[in-house]
């Protein structure tokens, strides 16, 4: 037996009612068959929802992965009835499952979904996918260089990794806010989140060979 404390990060239906729920904790990921998930008259009903904070007791049978015995709920960071809410974690959710086996440091992205999951209370969704983004690549090894930027006009190259003052066929201006958002690692605002995130997000998929399809519900918004 053995008991974990995590993030259910994406939950899939298995079988009629049950399901595998993908939990992130400080020391990695772990998929968990949970018998009877999708039945509302069944214990296990509460674990049925992504984006809560539970704590786990499960075992290795004697087929298969990790079955759940028992658990504990926790905390729900997010209002799940809340629209932009939910574009929001459908887009974390799928950038965390297309890039996971390139993350190092479980505990630092365990620690980046929470703080994320909370901002998202009562801070501009799109600055905080930004800042969630932001981090998120430095977690991936993926690095942004910045350089010669003595100029009125800054220019982000996606293919290269490069912001410069220098305008290329494969380049897209951004202002000094923006230039500003990707220098500090505080939290500002009054720059254009959307652009940015877009940015940010061609970035990963680009190093990733990735598409993150949830872009399209966060860009319609």
């Amino acid at each position: 037996m053995e008991e974990i404390q995590g993030i259910t990060i994406l939950i899939s239906k298995y079988k009629e009612k049950d399901a595998i729920l993908n939990v992130l904790t400080r020391n990695g990921f772990y998929e968990i068959l949970g018998r009877s998930i999708f039945d509302f008259k069944s214990k296990n009903f509460i674990f049925s929802k992504k984006f809560i904070n539970c704590k786990y007791e499960i075992y290795k049978g004697g087929v298969g992965g990790y079955k759940l015995k028992d658990g504990t709920f926790l905390k729900e960071y997010v209002n799940s009835n809340n629209y932009n809410s939910l574009i929001a974690l459908d887009y974390i959710e799928e950038i965390i499952n297309k890039t996971r086996d390139g993350i190092d440091s479980y505990s630092e992205l365990y620690d980046l979904l929470e703080n994320t999951l909370i901002d998202l209370n009562d801070k501009n969704i799109f600055e905080v996918l930004c800042y969630f983004t932001k981090k998120l690549t430095k977690l991936l090894g993926i690095n942004l260089l910045v350089k010669e930027t003595d100029s009125n006009k800054f220019y982000i190259n996606i293919k290269e990794g490069v912001i410069s003052k220098f305008k290329s066929d494969d380049s897209l201006e951004i202002s000094e806010r923006e230039l500003n958002f990707f220098l500090n690692d505080e939290y500002i605002t009054d720059f254009d989140a959307q652009k940015v995130l877009y940015y940010e997000s061609m970035l990963i998929m680009d190093k990733f060979n990735i598409k993150l399809n949830s872009l399209q519900l966060l860009f319609y918004y």
